[in-house]
């Protein structure tokens, strides 16, 4: 379990930097449209890694874990990491952010305790398609 923890936490850090490596080529300079071209960036990243995974048979916690610290050393190789900054916060609220820490909280307390309860395959459609 610890190990799948791990997986999974490395293969984040390998798509958000890929995907703020990506975001640096195609930024407008418009900080709410780059982020929402970081999260679609971020997407698309993990929607061909899971078909890529998936057609290839693995698509298992152990081979992304491996997949992503690749990806993560790569990456810092290739400087992705020079560009990062902290977040400008000034601009913000504080009931903005206490809500974004309660939803924050919120999907974490979902994600861990509740399974999956439908066998709808649009619900789970990458790894389907990545199955057949």
């Amino acid at each position: 379990m610890i190990l799948g923890a791990l997986a999974m936490i490395a293969a984040n850090v390998a798509s958000a930097l890929g995907a703020r490596m990506l975001l640096s080529r195609v930024a407008v300079g418009r900080q709410a449209v780059d982020f929402v071209l970081f999260l679609l960036l971020r997407l698309l990243l993990l929607s061909a890694v899971v078909l890529v995974a998936g057609s290839a048979g693995g698509l298992t916690a152990g081979v992304l874990g491996i997949t992503g610290a690749a990806a993560i050393a790569l990456l810092l190789a290739l400087g992705a990491h020079r560009g990062l900054r902290r977040p400008d916060m000034e601009g913000w609220d504080r009931w903005v952010l206490v809500l974004g820490a309660l939803v924050a909280v919120r999907l974490l307390i979902q994600v861990w305790f509740l399974a999956p309860y439908h066998d709808d395959v649009i619900g789970y459609h990458l790894p389907k398609i990545a199955e057949w």
